[in-house]
């Protein structure tokens, strides 16, 4: 009696525990909301998170100049904003990381042009990885954003939540060394 049970009983637990396999989970990063838009009379402006596989690490900016003249973002006093406090300026294409400490020229959108920008903030950059930056972690991110127009000095304040997200995954048994895993 023992010898038929023995066969019956080694598959009950070996093809529930084949079929479940094993759980990996993995962080999903999701900004909230997705896009942050300011408009004034004289610009419209958004800002979304720079987001990769394996986190956010920066910001992309779309200024629209809706005046006749032209406008002026004023980089030495557009900062970046990690859950609410200034956290140091940017990094964007055409400034040498060796030189993002002095003064940034700043950059001008012409009358009714456009300006599209990717922003990385300094603070994120980490000096042991060479030119690679950390990626920002959950909670708010933003920045407070200076342009001048005609002599007025213009801020505004953009913030974005970024939710860390778990997501749990079944790989079945026999795959999880292989990353031909059915998804």
């Amino acid at each position: 009696m023992g010898r038929k049970i023995f066969p019956w009983l080694l598959l009950l637990v070996i093809l529930p525990s084949a079929w479940v396999g094993c759980k990996t989970t993995r962080m999903v990063w999701k900004p909230e909301p997705e896009l942050v838009k300011r408009s004034n009379p004289h610009f419209d402006v958004e800002l979304s998170l720079h987001c990769e596989k394996d986190g956010c690490a920066g910001f992309n900016l779309f200024l629209e100049n809706k005046t006749g003249r032209d406008l002026e973002i004023d980089w030495g006093r557009t900062f970046y904003l990690s859950q609410h406090k200034e956290s140091g300026g940017f990094v964007f294409e055409g400034i040498i990381l060796r030189d993002k400490n002095l003064r940034k020229a700043p950059d001008i959108v012409v009358a009714y042009g456009v300006l599209s920008r990717k922003l990385i903030p300094e603070s994120l950059l980490d000096p042991a990885r060479g030119s690679r930056f950390r990626n920002m972690g959950p909670g708010d991110h933003g920045m407070l954003l200076t342009v001048i127009a005609g002599g007025q000095v213009i801020q505004e304040t953009l913030n974005l939540n970024l939710l860390g997200l778990v997501m749990e995954e079944r790989v079945p048994l026999g795959f999880q060394d292989s990353k031909e895993a059915p998804r």
